[in-house]
């Protein structure tokens, strides 16, 4: 592409150098009719930087020489997608160019006729008024700069000379006086800073020769340098998220990009009733002899871009998330990565087998009615990936299934009952079959590899799980009330049962030595296993929304850090609860029947609990010293208790505090050292009996106060603190706002 002169270029001025736009006139409207129309349309112009637009009516066999001479510029472009651009030539007919465009993109004859002043198209397709100066937001610019500048070449001769030059598209051209332009593709040089004899210049290297550019000022010096290494070679191109409907000129024109990521775009495959489709489209891709990885996924494709076939070192291929719903019979022998999730594929050609490289194929989220018998040919693979698809059963598969380590079945329709062709399976360490909303019965003793089992939502009644490897085991929003697992499972850290109908766990939980977190919140439970609180290993424990009323009294050297029991019919906790659970860092026990809490562990150092939480209990002002105690406390929560007042000479002690909620209770008097605590943020203490509130002017931390429905007086006003932004006073007899 040669843009105009400086200096021949009607509707450019030159001011110093640069190439400066003067617009034409961008009227709302105007027609051009030199001729009889025989088909007329509207089609919009846009300025060179794109930020104003013109509506034109013109008639078919209107030419680029006529609009260029009617709105007094010298050249009309066109862009196609985001980087595509090139200059028209004056017999050329804009009209008929954006017909053809809107027909291979698939709109009909009469929508083709009738997008008039619709800017929806302008991801497609642009017509400029003028040279545009876009700045694309891409890895690759299509921005133009234009200088002179003293250029060197060779590694031997050193000879300097003036010229003119032009960097566009990943290109800079060199004009030459002969009149054949010298042309390099940045894609293949190094573009680094060099200090020459004659000052900072512009080196481009490659293995066989080199090109020094020494420019007249400093800035323009910098912003070639910026756009070189933009442009400059590297193995990978990231294109993903560019809105993009033709690829780039510049990236066809790199021949050793071994990784390409295209996710995210609208790239057209070549329409096959139009044989001279754009440059661009998806099948270009095979001009990229030297990938190895490409991912296309989400791009709406439509069909398998069969080019891809003739890349010869192409490894790794992401189409997921496209509109696929047959693959060819040869997609490349030496794949070892396919990925096709989020398609409409329902059967696999036999000629796949012949891909005996693949060791990841991914066909989650697509149409399948059952596991593809074509699976059984490939060795390499190890995890079935069907996921989302209509499988009804696992089929007969067993000497496949003996092979694979993880076979993930997640929401499919499979039958009521789930189990394994009856042999024994040695390698297989993962099955996940939730949310398979028909499945009431999970029967899988015959594998003893099993390390980790996925069977949430479903409709269970029944689990018998091989306990001897098993590692995790997620069975929420089922149906249980027991469990059958054998052998006991020794190497178990993980067991989640929330929302089933459990009235009681197995004793054994208490004595598996590497269990880590125990969910069981959300069942009926009247108890927990004795030895519970035994275990050393026992980090999490999560039994909410049950009927626990009383905790396992015996208490060894326990590792608990978190503690969740609200919700339950708790009276009282074990004496030396706070002395033995040195490790609690989160507990919460709203929510029950408490009235006293255990003492606290003499060495405050041990007293670790972070979060405190025990609102809409029986609590009084008794707790205070057990509170006190808590030196690393950061938040804090006794609403809805019966405390009369809230006030301990060691209160200060809690420095780190951040948050206290004291709502709905019988207070009647604060600690004056309250707002002086260092880290304090928030302060809830709505719904009391408070009638003289603390000066909270002295809080330099305070930034929320809701002291709503208490009987803080006109007597006693308030002063709000530097940091406070939040403050409810509502529900209170006239208060004086002072320094508001």
């Amino acid at each position: 592409m040669q843009p105009p002169e400086n200096s021949k270029t009607p509707g450019f001025i030159k001011r110093g150098g640069p190439l400066v736009y003067a617009a034409p006139a961008y009227s709302t409207y105007s027609s051009l009719s030199s001729a009889t129309p025989s088909t007329s349309c509207s089609i919009r112009f846009y300025s060179p930087d794109a930020r104003k637009s013109s509506v034109v009516r013109l008639n078919e066999g209107t030419n680029v020489g006529e609009i260029c001479r009617r709105h007094k510029v010298d050249c009309v472009y066109l862009q196609i997608g985001n980087l595509h651009l090139r200059q028209l030539s004056e017999s050329e007919q804009p009209l008929k160019i954006q017909k053809q465009i809107l027909l291979r993109v698939g709109h009909s004859k009469q929508e083709a006729l009738e997008v008039d002043t619709d800017q929806k198209f302008r991801h497609l397709f642009a017509f400029f008024l003028g040279r545009p100066c876009l700045q694309i937001n891409s890895s690759i610019k299509s921005e133009i700069l234009i200088t002179e500048c003293q250029v060197r070449r060779g590694k031997v001769v050193h000879r300097w000379g003036r010229n003119k030059c032009i960097l566009y598209n990943g290109t800079i051209r060199i004009h030459k006086d002969s009149g054949e332009d010298e042309v390099i593709h940045l894609s293949k040089m190094r573009a680094e800073l060099h200090n020459s004899r004659r000052g900072k210049c512009l080196r481009l290297t490659d293995t066989a020769s080199i090109y020094l550019f020494l420019f007249d000022d400093d800035e323009t010096f910098r912003l070639w340098l910026s756009r070189s290494q933009q442009n400059e070679h590297s193995a990978t191109c990231d294109l993903s998220d560019q809105r993009l409907i033709l690829l780039p000129e510049a990236l066809l024109n790199s021949d050793d990009i071994s990784h390409l990521n295209l996710r995210r775009n609208s790239l057209m495959s070549r329409p096959q009733n139009f044989p001279t489709a754009p440059i661009g489209t998806v099948d270009d891709i095979s001009r990229l002899m030297s990938l190895t990885s490409l991912d296309l996924s989400f791009n709406q494709l439509k069909s398998f871009p069969f080019s891809l076939v003739h890349l010869p070192f192409l490894r790794s291929l992401n189409l997921s998330s496209n509109c696929i719903a047959d693959l060819p019979p040869d997609i490349g022998s030496i794949l070892t990565s396919l990925l096709l999730s989020n398609n409409w594929l329902s059967t696999l050609p036999p000629e796949i087998a012949e891909c005996r490289e693949l060791t990841q194929l991914d066909l989650s989220f697509n149409r399948f009615d059952q596991i593809p018998d074509i699976l059984s040919s490939f060795s390499n693979i190890l995890q079935w990936q069907l996921a989302g698809n209509c499988i009804e059963s696992v089929g007969c598969h067993p000497s496949a299934l003996q092979v694979i380590n993880s076979l993930n079945l997640r929401r499919n329709y499979l039958s009521s009952s789930f189990r394994l062709p009856n042999v024994t399976y040695s390698h297989l360490t993962s099955i996940d079959i939730r949310d398979n909303a028909h499945i009431s019965t999970v029967f899988l003793t015959n594998i003893p590899s099993l390390q980790v089992l996925h069977c949430e939502r479903l409709q269970l009644t029944s689990l018998h799980v091989n306990g001897q490897s098993l590692v995790e085991l997620h069975a929420d929003h089922n149906l249980l009330d027991t469990l059958v697992i054998m052998p006991v499972p020794l190497h178990l850290t993980m067991l989640s049962l929330s929302h089933n109908h459990f009235d009681s766990l197995p004793e054994w939980i208490a004595d598996l030595p590497q269990l880590v977190q125990l969910q069981v919140n959300n069942n009926k439970l009247a108890a927990l296993p004795e030895r519970l609180f035994l275990s050393s290993s026992l980090r999490y424990l999560l039994a909410y929304n049950n009927e626990i009323q009383t905790l396992p009294q015996e208490i060894g050297e326990s590792s608990l850090e978190t503690l969740i029991l609200y919700n339950n019919r708790i009276t009282s906790l074990p004496p030396d609860f706070f002395k033995r659970c040195i490790r609690l860092r989160h507990v919460n026990l709203s929510s029950n029947r408490l009235a006293a809490l255990p003492q606290p562990h003499p060495n405050s150092d041990n007293n670790r609990i972070q979060i405190f939480r025990c609102a809409n209990n029986q609590l009084t002002e008794c707790c205070l010293p057990v509170i006190v105690n808590m030196k690393r406390l950061r938040i804090l929560d006794l609403s809805n208790n019966d405390m009369s007042y809230f006030d301990d000479s060691a209160l200060p002690s809690l420095s780190l505090l951040e948050e206290i909620s004291l709502c709905d209770n019988r207070l009647s008097r604060l600690s004056p050292s309250l707002p002086l605590l260092p880290a304090l943020q928030i302060l809830r203490i709505h719904s009391n009996c408070i009638t003289d509130m603390p000066e909270i002017a002295n809080s330099l931390t305070l930034q929320l106060v809701d002291l709503s429905g208490n009987l803080v007086s006109l007597r006693n006003p308030i002063s709000p603190g530097p940091a406070l932004r939040h403050l409810d006073i509502s529900a209170n007899p006239d208060i004086e706002l002072s320094g508001w």
